[in-house]
This record gives C-alpha cells, sequence and structure tokens, in this order.
C-alpha cells in the first residue's frame, strides 16, 4: 500500500521515478529506504537508467543519513559523534561509577555479552524515545529483581548520557529528539537548505517505524510544496503476518496520512499476491505450481550445505543462466556460517562478496599489536614476549626468540625486566669465574645473545613504561608500527590476506583516533595515563569495533543476511539454515528490558517478526528460490523449518539432494577423488597421473597392512642411505641409562628424535623448582656431605653430641652454599627452601636434620662408603664395563654404598623425596624401600657382581653378599 496525505486516490511510485530520472530531474527527488546495502543498489540502477547513465545529483538517503543531514545543518553548536566502540568504553566506565544493585556483581569487570547487551538496549530506548526516568516510571510497578534491575538501568542510562552531554557527543536517539523538538519552520528552512529543489520524497521498503521516527515523517510531510509517498508492505487480512505493524499502521493514519493505491506495474505478482494474502494463514487453499521454481536442498551436515548450494550456483553460472552478481545466497544467521562459506566457495572458484563482518578483536596483526604492548604492561611476562614474536607480524631484526625461551627456562625467568638482566649477568659472572658442576649452563653466547635481545626489545619498547598524554601515547603506537614494519609485512602477506589485514589494521587506527580524541574530550590534553589505562581502553574498543573488506558490485555472489536483502531483487536467491532454531530462531527473553518495553518484545511478537523477514525474502527472487537446511550438526538432529512446511500448503516445492550432483565435477579436490576411483578416466590428463598413482599405491598400502615394514608406516631402515644405516649401527654398542630406556619404552619415535637426532623441545620456564631439580639438589649436598665426612673420619652412626654438632653445621653450610647458586627467589619456591632449612628457620623441623637424626640413630653395622657410584662409563668412580642384559648394554648411578665391617655384605642406597612404602615381598622383587624422613633404601640387582646361589636369610632382606 501506499500512504500519502495527498487528496488523491492512487499513485505509480515506479513510474514517478522514472518520470524524474527521464527529464534528469533527480534534484527534485528524495528517496528514502531501510539499508545503505538498498543505497548502494538503488544508486547502481538510477545511473543504469538515467540519460547516457550519467547523473549529477542523486538524493537517497536512510532514515538515519537524512536525520544526520538535518541535524548538522540545523544546529549552531560544536558536537560530536561517536562509533559504536567508542559508546561502549564511555558504558563500561559508567558501570564502575554507579551505585548497582542488580548488577552489583558485575563492577569492573562486565562480562562482555553484558556489555553489548546493555548497549543495545539503551540504543533501542533511545531510538524509540523512551527517556531514563521514563524507566524509573516504569520500575515503581515492578517488584523484587525485575525492580532493582530497572532502576540499574535507568541510572546506567542517566550516567551514560550525562557523559555524551558533557562530551557534546549526540547518538542518533538523540538526534531524533532533537529533530522532534525544533519548530516547524526551522526544521523547513533546514530541509530546503540540502533539498532546495524537492518536491517529492518517496519512503520506501520499511517494514515498521519507531514512534520518533513518525515525527519526523509527519514533519517531512509538512513541508510546503512538498509532496511524501510512503510504500508500506501491510496487508491488514493476513494478521499472521502483518500484525505487528498494526500500531504502526494506525499511528500514521492518526496523523493525516490516508492509504490509496499502488499502481506500480508488477508490484504483485501472483506468487507474491499469494503469499501475502495467505501464508502461515489458518484459511484452506489449494496447492499449486509456481511462477518462481521453488527448490528444497536438504543435506546430511551444515558443510554438505554449503557445498550443495555452491554446486547449484556454479552450475548457474557454467551454463549461462545466471551472472555470478544476479544470484544471492542470504542466511538468517550468517554468522553461523560464514567460515565455512569462505572455504567451499573458495574451493569451487566461485566469486562471492560476503556481508558478514570481522571483529576487529579476533584480527591476527591486531593481536599480535597488542601482545606486544602487553610486554611492557606485564613487565616482560615471558608469555607476552612469545606471543608478540612467534608470529609473522611483529620484525624486530636480530632478535632469536628460540633462543630467548631457551634461556628463560633455563634461568627460570617469568617474569620481570630487572630480573632478567641480573639472572643472565649474574650467569655469566659466573661462568666467567669458572663453571660449577651443579649448574646446568647453556653455551656462553646464548645468555649473551639473549642478554643483547632483551636490551633491544626493551629499547624498542621504552617509551611505553611511563605515563604519557593521549596525543603522545597515539604518537608512540604509530611510531611504534612503523619501527616494526607492520605495513611492510601487511602488504607482502599471502594476496588472499592482504586487503582484509590491512583494513583491520586500518580500522584499529580509526578506532584509536575517536579514543583519543574521546579521552582527550573526557579528561584533558595534558592529562596523562599509564599504559594499563590505554590496554584496557582499547581492548573494550576492539571487543566491538568490527570491518569488512569492500564489497565489489557486479564481481560476485552476494552472501548477506536475511535482513539486508529486503527491497532487493536477483534471479536466484538461496535461503540457507532453513531449520527450527535458525529461521526461525527460537525467542529469547529481552532479559534486559522491563514492565511493559518487556511485554512488547514477547515470543508471539518475536514469531512475527520472523514470519515478515521470511515473507519479505519471498519477494526477492524473480526466477528461482532455493531453500537449503542440514539433517545434523554435531551429533543434534535439526528439523526442516515449520516456515517451508507452511509454504508447502501453498506450492509444489521441488526437491534436490546431494545424489543430484555426484555426476559432475565441481571442483580440483572433486577432480582428484574422480581420477583416483577411475584413473582410466579421460579428464586424467589435467593431472599429474604419476604422482596421482603413487599417492594411491601408498594408501592401499597403508590401508592393507597399516602395520607393515615400510616407510609408509615408519620403518624407514630400507630406505636409508649407507652412511645413515654405519651411522645408526653405532648405537647398538653404546651403553644406555635407565631414562634412555623409559623414554624407548614409552615412545620410539620420540627416543629417535630427542636421542638420536638430538633435537630438543624447549621447555617453558616455571618458577618452582621441579621435582628432579630438588632430587639433584639433594643428591648433590648429600655426596658432598659424605665425601668431606669420609675424609674427616667422621662416623654418623652413634655419634656424640659434639660430632653430630660437627656434622649438622658441615651439612647446613654446604646446603646453603648450593642453595644459594639456585633460583629461589620466587614465591612458588618458597615452600621447597623451607622443607630443607626447616620452615622458620628451624632446622629440627627440616628434612636435612631428620637426617641427620636417622643416619645417628642406625644400628644395623653398615657404614657409608661409596657415593654417587657408577657402572658403565659415567665418571671416575665408575666400573670399566656396564652391565649386559641380553645384549643391551646398562650404565646408570647408585646414589650410595654401605659396607659391613666384615666387607662380605653391602646395603645399596637410593635417595628419594616421595612415593608408597612396600612390603618385604615387594622389596625382594627389587621395589624401594621408604625410610623415614625422605630417605629410601632400594635393592638393585647388577647381575654382574651377584652370587647367583645366594639366598638372603630373614633379617638381611637388603644385603647382598659380594
Amino acid at each position: 500500500m501506499i500512504l500519502t496525505k495527498e487528496k488523491i486516490n492512487y499513485a505509480d511510485i515506479d513510474q514517478l521515478i522514472f518520470n524524474k530520472i527521464s527529464y534528469s530531474k533527480l534534484n527534485e527527488l528524495v528517496v528514502v529506504v531501510p539499508t545503505n546495502r538498498k543505497v548502494r543498489y538503488l544508486k547502481r540502477d538510477i545511473i543504469g537508467a538515467s540519460p547516457e547513465s550519467t547523473a549529477s545529483q542523486i538524493n537517497l538517503e536512510t532514515i538515519s543519513t537524512l536525520s544526520i543531514k538535518l541535524f548538522d545543518e540545523s544546529r549552531t553548536f560544536e558536537t560530536n559523534f561517536h562509533s559504536d566502540a567508542a559508546a561502549v568504553v564511555l558504558l563500561n566506565q559508567t558501570f564502575s561509577e554507579v551505585e548497582l544493585q542488580y548488577f552489583n556483581s558485575y563492577r569492573g569487570d562486565i562480562p562482555r555479552g553484558t556489555l553489548e547487551m546493555i548497549r543495545n538496549v539503551l540504543t533501542e530506548y533511545k531510538q524509540h524515545g523512551i527517556s531514563p526516568d521514563d524507566i524509573l516510571k516504569e520500575s515503581e510497578k515492578l517488584s523484587g529483581s525485575e525492580k532493582l534491575k530497572a532502576i540499574d538501568i535507568s541510572n546506567i542510562f542517566s550516567s551514560y548520557q550525562q557523559k555524551l552531554t558533557k562530551l557534546n557527543a549526540f547518538e542518533l536517539g538523540d538526534i531524533y529528539k532533537y529533530l522532534c523538538s525544533i519548530n516547524k519552520s526551522e526544521f523547513n528552512s533546514t530541509f530546503r537548505k540540502i533539498f532546495p529543489d524537492c518536491d517529492t520524497i518517496v519512503i520506501n521498503g520499511f517494514d515498521e517505524f519507531s514512534d520518533p521516527e513518525i515525527i519526523l515523517i509527519d514533519k517531512l510531510s509538512e513541508i510546503d510544496y512538498l509532496t511524501l509517498y510512503i510504500s508500506f508492505d501491510y496487508f491488514r487480512f493476513n494478521p499472521e503476518i502483518f500484525s505487528h505493524l498494526e500500531s504502526c499502521y494506525k499511528n500514521l493514519l492518526a496523523r493525516g496520512f490516508t492509504d490509496i493505491e499502488d499502481r506500480s506495474p508488477a508490484i504483485y505478482d501472483d506468487f507474491k499476491k499469494t503469499i501475502r494474502e495467505h501464508l502461515f494463514s489458518l484459511k484452506s487453499i489449494n496447492q499449486k505450481k509456481s511462477i518462481i521454481e521453488l527448490f528444497k536442498l536438504p543435506a546430511s551436515n551444515p558443510v554438505k550445505e554449503i557445498e550443495i548450494i555452491a554446486k547449484e550456483i556454479k552450475r548457474l553460472i557454467i551454463t549461462g543462466k545466471a551472472q555470478a552478481d544476479e544470484i544471492c545466497a542470504a542466511f538468517n544467521l550468517i554468522s553461523e556460517h560464514s567460515n565455512v562459506i569462505r572455504d567451499v566457495f573458495g574451493s569451487y572458484g566461485i566469486p562471492y562478496n560476503l556481508t558478514d563482518r570481522y571483529t576487529l578483536s579476533n584480527s591476527a596483526p591486531v593481536i599480535a599489536l597488542i601482545n606486544l604492548l602487553g610486554i611492557p604492561e606485564n613487565d616482560f611476562y615471558y608469555k607476552n614476549i612469545f606471543r608478540a614474536l612467534s608470529g609473522r607480524w611483529i620484525e624486530i631484526p636480530g632478535i632469536d626468540l628460540s633462543n630467548l625461551l631457551s634461556v628463560s627456562a633455563n634461568l627460570k625467568l617469568v617474569a620481570g625486566y630487572k630480573q632478567w638482566i641480573s639472572s643472565i649477568e649474574n650467569v655469566l659472572e659466573q661462568i666467567q669465574n669458572g663453571y660449577d658442576e651443579d649448574v646446568k649452563y647453556l653455551p656462553r653466547k646464548e645468555y649473551e645473545k639473549a642478554l643483547w635481545d632483551i636490551k633491544s626489545l626493551n629499547k624498542l619498547l621504552d617509551s611505553f613504561k611511563k605515563k604519557v598524554t593521549p596525543s603522545d601515547f597515539k604518537k608512540h603506537i604509530l611510531s611504534l608500527i612503523t619501527e616494526i614494519k607492520l605495513s611492510s609485512r601487511l602488504i607482502n602477506d599471502n594476496p588472499e590476506l592482504i586487503e582484509k589485514n590491512v583494513k583491520a589494521v586500518t580500522t584499529f587506527l580509526e578506532t584509536l583516533d575517536e579514543l583519543i580524541s574521546l579521552l582527550e574530550d573526557q579528561y584533558g590534553k595534558t592529562k596523562i595515563f599509564s599504559l594499563s589505562f590505554y590496554l584496557r581502553e582499547i581492548k573494550t574498543a576492539l571487543l566491538f569495533s568490527r570491518y569488512n573488506i569492500k564489497e565489489r558490485h557486479g564481481k560476485g555472489v552476494l552472501v548477506t543476511s536475511v535482513n539486508e536483502i529486503r527491497g532487493l531483487r536477483f534471479k536466484y536467491l538461496f535461503l540457507g539454515g532453513m531449520t527450527d532454531g535458525e529461521f526461525p530462531t527460537r525467542y529469547q527473553p529481552a532479559i534486559f528490558f522491563s514492565g511493559e518495553h518487556r511485554r512488547k518484545r514477547d515470543e508471539y511478537r518475536h514469531l512475527l517478526g520472523e514470519r515478515y523477514r521470511f515473507y519479505q525474502a519471498l519477494c526477492v527472487p524473480e526466477k528461482a528460490l532455493y531453500f537449503s537446511f542440514s539433517a545434523s550438526e554435531e551429533k543434534k538432529e535439526l528439523t526442516e523449518s515449520s516456515f517451508l512446511s507452511d509454504l508447502e500448503k501453498m506450492f509444489f516445492i521441488t526437491n534436490k539432494n546431494e545424489s543430484d550432483y555426484s555426476n559432475l565435477i565441481y571442483s580440483k579436490e572433486e577432480l582428484l577423488k574422480s581420477v583416483s576411483a577411475h584413473p582410466e578416466s579421460a579428464v586424467s590428463d589435467f593431472i599429474d597421473k604419476e604422482r596421482l598413482e603413487k599417492s594411491l599405491q601408498v594408501d592401499s598400502f597403508r590401508r592393507s597392512d597399516p602395520f607393515g615394514k615400510s616407510p609408509f608406516t615408519g620403518f624407514i631402515q630400507e630406505e636409508l642411505s649407507k652412511q645413515a644405516k654405519e651411522k645408526l649401527q653405532t648405537f647398538a654398542d653404546r651403553e644406555y641409562s635407565a631414562s634412555q630406556l623409559e623414554d624407548y619404552a614409552k615412545c620410539p619415535f620420540r627416543y629417535f628424535v630427542n636421542r638420536i637426532l638430538s633435537l630438543e623441545t624447549i621447555e617453558e620456564p616455571v618458577e618452582e623448582l621441579e621435582a628432579f631439580e630438588i632430587g639433584s639438589l639433594i643428591h648433590s649436598i648429600l655426596f658432598r656431605f659424605y665425601t668431606d665426612i669420609k675424609e674427616k673420619g667422621l662416623t654418623l652412626a652413634g655419634c656424640s653430641d659434639k660430632d653430630f654438632k660437627t656434622a649438622e653445621k658441615l651439612l647446613f653450610k654446604i646446603a646453603d652454599e648450593k642453595v644459594s647458586k639456585l633460583k629461589f627467589t620466587s614465591p612458588a619456591s618458597f615452600y621447597e627452601r623451607e622443607k630443607i632449612f626447616g620452615i622458620n628457620g628451624k632446622k629440627e623441623s627440616s628434612i636435612l636434620f631428620q637426617f641427620l637424626l636417622n643416619e645417628r640413630n642406625s644400628n644395623d653395622g653398615f657404614i657409608p662408603q661409596y657415593f654417587e657410584y657408577g657402572f658403565g662409563k659415567i665418571n671416575s668412580y665408575s666400573i670399566t664395563y656396564p652391565v649386559d642384559v641380553n645384549g643391551i648394554k646398562l650404565r646408570g648411578k647408585v646414589d650410595r654404598i654401605d659396607v659391613k665391617d666384615d666387607q662380605n655384605t653391602f646395603k645399596v642406597i637410593d635417595y628419594k623425596l616421595g612415593g608408597a612404602r612396600p612390603s618385604k615381598e615387594d622389596l625382594l622383587s627389587g621395589i624401594a624401600l621408604q625410610l623415614p624422613l625422605y630417605m629410601y633404601a632400594s635393592r638393585i640387582l647388577i647381575e654382574a657382581e651377584l652370587n647367583k646361589e645366594y639366598k638372603p636369610a630373614a633379617g638381611e632382606i637388603y644385603s647382598l653378599k659380594l
């Protein structure tokens, strides 16, 4: 229908616009449409229909852009406009400043989803002319948590609006309010300054108007010498689609608009007329064939669904039925499918324009830049360093990241620039003064390189360590981007990603500009802030900053949301995701709306909105309409949309499934699969047949004999060169430690990589001492201790108090020297130090003191004699020959061997720091016996040194005769 205040019975909008174009009077016409996309498409159509395909002036607007132009022209004061990202930064600040009750748990840490929902609620309130006071009045009718929620929303809204007012910042809702408040004369004068020749306004393609928008439309209709037409798609006799528009329709009638006949040619063909009058209606109607072809494309899963869409689109293009830009694929929830669409459409070679926008916080180069700034913010925390430098976006010449990580793990450097410097310099000094056998040193040059690297990194980021003004912070960011050569990296990246990543960084810089401007407006240009403050605000803004690459008209298939195709026309339309839960979407209660405002968004109204959107989509295609849907998704069964069931009551819909596309090859991947199944195919001339046949043979072998001996199942012996075989043969005569055999038993390939190829995995640094480090430390202390007391002729068993004090002093002195060389500075290592030296310095509670007591109280006649005693090639104490077990040579070290005076028996001691006490039966099998106070004895069977006929007597469980 057409609504107007003119005293006429009918109008032909299409003819009216055509006349303006034909007579080059576009300056007399203003067309207002619902979306910017519709503006772009309509502008292209108008230029194409204009004489000589040129037009000097085209007045195409949305209500938003028209309102902003009127606002800019009428205001006499300075003002600012902020994006959604900047608005969310202000809203985030508001949360921390307002006294809250319902949202009190969110203070200082508001979830992104909550922040976004409240932002959307406030935007909708403002655009519908609802003020904080209106919400506060509404709260008086509520109770309990709903009342507290409404009060909080009102307070947040009020504080947020005060911030905007202080900054002279206007959002669209504020602009509506301002324009609605100015008098008729000022409004008319403002309009004529912008559009002096306009005599006709056409408002086309809208489904609903808010109250402020209706007031603006009414004001426009009252301008002298101007006719206004509203093309309003409302049909009062089918309330199952249109009833939610009734109040808007009545509101327009109440302001003097009348309903007149629309005589535009073919405005409603038989298909559109039928669905308009009968879709979702309870009235029965005979099923018939549509003048527009209708197809259903069922698929087994979402990936197959997109593949079927891509195949049908490719068929339409290569058969000449349509150009790529004459086809549209629309989804109600486009973001759910965008990643798969990019992959599938790309592999099928289909040109496309995908309008789903990217979130700036997910952009790889932007993330790398934020991680780089996180280095000085978190005082050189190692994860920030390696996250920033491990990608391809940050180029700092000369820095060896692998070496830096190796040094940090070796020295347990987790964070702290001063700690990095002092620790590395300290190690270099120790190396200069001579190696200590208890310290696991890396080569000196690695420490020197790490020291240079960390200082270079500090120099690069030094300007971010101090508080600066917003403008200075921006200068530092721009300088940093130049110094790390980010621009060069962007333009030399993968050609398919250049535009996307350049757009991301450009949007980041635009967001930064706006944020800096906002901070200067809020706090002044001389206020200084820390890096943490700036990063917190930037990260909040990035979560709500979106970008997209430029759409290329006429260059590909449009892939977009159902909402974006309102009023557009395509020859072929694909509606994807036609399942219950996606189209229609499930109703989600508007939890942050309250009272009457919440009731206006009930479940039935939500369903009406989804039905109307479906109806609008059905009006888009000119030749054919395809509905696709999946049977399941991630083990979840999906149900075909009820909307399709309702449509099928009216029209016959042809089914096409995956098998209908099995007889054609649509992509290179499918070509390879086809030739693999049919090598004799003539199409195989287009590929490297020899290479493919070899791949098939390998695949066949793996499938038929997955454990067979071949290089394709991991057995590479026969494929090795003579030199490689000779090199590997040398390992047969080597001696192996228990840890090496353990590695081999766990994973032979890992053993090959680590022990033969000598490839090392660089571990991440940890502050606390690991178990093997504590064990090594205890071993080192006890070895030195027993070596010293043996030289002094001191025996602990049954010793005097004087000798015990001497031993105690010596043991703790040795421990202090050893521990001082290790990194016990972190809080995580505090407990380990306390265990060694005693809690709060109380030696009596330490494991060393308890060890001395245990040794003093020993009365079994065994005297410690040999320490760190090796068999195989270990050290100077080693037995000259290894232990041979079934042809495998073993080597190892015994922590301690105690010998009885008669020299006929010995006891083997193995120090441990944990474990369970075994039974005597376990002990006879060689399992360790836990002695009190963190010390163990274990029986180690060294076959080459045992009298095999010896059987231990009762009471001699761990005594062995030499």
